[in-house]
């Protein structure tokens, strides 16, 4: 199959966009008006939304090996993708968003930009001020109890690079693990991990009804003693 074929539908299996299926099979079917539409060079649009959805992937923890198997793309360009957005991107945030001067933070509700609605969900204004005093752009985040994807938004919104899990993922985002068990293996040690467990029974009824929000108070205690004390592995150790 030509090359730009490959590129071109790559592209928007990145972006996680669904309209290629149908002119993927007529391309397996020698369509001939299909396969030269798909053959044509992307257009500047087409290699923004591509560059845009690679950086997006390595926020979310992905390597430039991962990105490069999807996107049909060098991966000597996957780095100069990445090192181009990171500077382009850098100094929009440093100038927006500054660590608050204050150490009590009241918020009346929740930022819609950060997380959708999940119980117990944290306010991403609490997320957005704890990354800008304890990490900086690029670093590593780490939430084993992701619920709404808060810190996603958050660290998408920061430029900070992310693994989120929870037992019952409610975004495709959200990679499923049993926290109970330890932290999944990484491929990078994290630089910051935050930890916003349900609230023992308060929420139990609207939680999974599997999770740790179902023990006894002293078997809630141990599962937070554990956790606190929890080693996070990294591939190859």
């Amino acid at each position: 199959m030509n090359k730009n074929v490959l590129r071109r539908i790559a592209s928007l299996q990145l972006q996680g966009r669904n309209e290629h299926d149908k002119d993927f099979l007529a391309i397996l079917a020698n369509d001939a008006q299909t396969l030269e539409k798909w053959s044509t060079p992307l257009t500047a649009q087409g290699r923004l939304d591509r560059n845009n959805a690679i950086f997006d992937h390595w926020l979310a923890g992905e390597t430039t090996t991962e990105i490069t198997k999807k996107a049909k793309v060098a991966e000597t360009q996957i780095r100069r993708i990445i090192t181009n957005r990171r500077s382009a991107t850098l100094d929009k945030v440093a100038i927006t968003e500054q660590p608050p001067i204050y150490n009590v933070w009241n918020f009346a509700s929740c930022d819609p930009r950060f997380g959708q609605n999940h119980p117990g969900q944290i306010p991403g204004q609490a997320i957005i001020n704890l990354l800008l005093w304890l990490t900086k752009p690029f670093d590593v985040v780490v939430d084993p109890m992701a619920g709404g994807g808060t810190t996603i938004d958050a660290c998408r919104y920061l430029l900070r690079r992310y693994y989120c899990f929870d037992i019952d993922p409610k975004r495709p985002d959200i990679k499923e693990w049993d926290i109970r068990q330890g932290y999944p293996r990484l491929p990078q040690k994290p630089d910051f991990i935050i930890l916003d467990p349900p609230y023992w029974r308060l929420k139990r009824d609207e939680y999974s009804g599997d999770g740790a929000a179902i023990g006894s108070y002293e078997e809630w205690l141990a599962f937070m003693k554990k956790l606190a004390g929890a080693k996070v592995t990294t591939e190859g150790r």
